[in-house]
């Protein structure tokens, strides 16, 4: 049971635990022979990630872990990387295949199952939970999680309802203890507004990136278009839409009202569902104007006099001119008005959103 890895002998009938899988059941600890199973390269379909990482593994990043690997030697108080029986292929672990075939090591110590359901939710589930287990390789991301469900999906192995994602999350990935709640929350909402072929229907969109598009929009802006000549950092508002972020229009609207200057808002969206994006974009949008901005005028009209003329008094609910959305970042994917616009660093109206 003993083999050379990196010149230092490995004995596995010294391991004694192993790892659980659901929808696995162990068999044994064993030897992986890499020059029978790949003749030591590194291209075979089984050692890819599709459906498990959201971005496959790079020939540099295989060396610089292939190089920390060896320093480190081979540790067995830690999981053996998980095999599947029946399918004679890997469950996990393939950036140590791909690392140990690098540095021409011809065995590797694996943990072999046999799987109780023999389907593409067990065997795909199974590398991803693999990914947030051991030490011994990268860390399973959001990103990666996303990208099971979706290959899932597309499958037709995963129900897009929040109950069935929720049920797979948590009983089958066990993410309970490895992402926080807020963010289990947040990854069952983009899973559950992925489509039935499991294709994102939003361009997500951090801050910086929508700065980023925001500037160039402007940039292009030609004499004589609306917006022209404004500048982004002193003239203009990016926010998401939510009830803070309202109020925080309306505090900078007083203060440029004091300089007669106008608040122009461009709005993007942080939803992963088009319908939910457009609902809060409208809602926001409604509370803002008319709402927050609007509702002044009761505060104004009823401070005023009794005796004050009528015709002198504000019209409910007061508009401002001093407002100005500019409209929203085009993002739903699909959606070729918004396709189009997001091409060419447009801006979308929120009627048109």
């Amino acid at each position: 049971m003993e083999k050379i890895i990196f010149g230092k002998s490995v004995d596995i009938s010294k391991k004694i635990d192993h790892q659980e899988y659901n929808g696995y059941t162990f068999v044994e600890n064993g030897w992986l022979n890499l020059k029978e199973k790949y003749n030591m390269e590194t291209d075979s379909d089984e050692l890819m990630n599709v459906g498990i990482r959201s971005v496959q593994h790079q020939d540099r990043d295989v060396e610089s872990f292939a190089h920390r690997l060896q320093k480190k030697t081979w540790d067995i108080s830690k999981p053996f990387p998980p095999y599947d029986k029946t399918a004679n292929a890997p469950i996990g672990g393939r950036k140590r295949i791909k690392s140990l075939i690098f540095k021409g090591q011809e065995w590797m110590p694996i943990a072999i199952y046999t799987p109780t359901k023999n389907c593409i939710r067990t065997q795909m589930t199974g590398g991803l939970i693999e990914n947030t287990l051991h030490d011994g390789g990268d860390d399973a991301e959001f990103a990666d999680f996303l990208t099971t469900a979706a290959y899932l999906i597309s499958k037709g192995q995963l129900v897009r309802t929040e109950k069935e994602v929720e049920s797979w999350l948590i009983n089958d990935c066990k993410l309970g203890g490895y992402f926080p709640k807020q963010t289990i929350d947040k990854l069952i909402d983009q899973i559950c507004s992925l489509d039935e072929e499991g294709l994102i229907l939003m361009k997500c969109v951090d801050r910086k990136d929508a700065t980023d598009y925001c500037k160039k929009y402007l940039k292009k802006l030609k004499k004589g278009d609306d917006n022209f000549g404004l500048d982004f950092e002193k003239d203009c508002l990016l926010m998401s839409p939510s009830e803070v972020n309202s109020y925080r229009i309306l505090g900078h609207m007083i203060e440029n009202a004091k300089e007669k200057k106008k608040t122009n808002v461009i709005l993007y969206s942080t939803s992963f569902n088009p319908t939910k994006a457009t609902n809060r974009i409208t809602a926001n949008v409604k509370e803002l104007k008319y709402t927050l901005v609007g509702g002044l005028c009761h505060l104004i009209n009823h401070d005023l006099p009794e005796n004050w003329p009528e015709q002198l008094r504000f019209e409910e609910p007061f508009e401002s001119k001093l407002l100005n959305i500019i409209g929203c970042i085009p993002q739903k994917v699909g959606n070729k008005t918004h396709e189009s616009k997001y091409a060419s660093h447009d801006i979308i109206n929120v009627e048109d959103y």
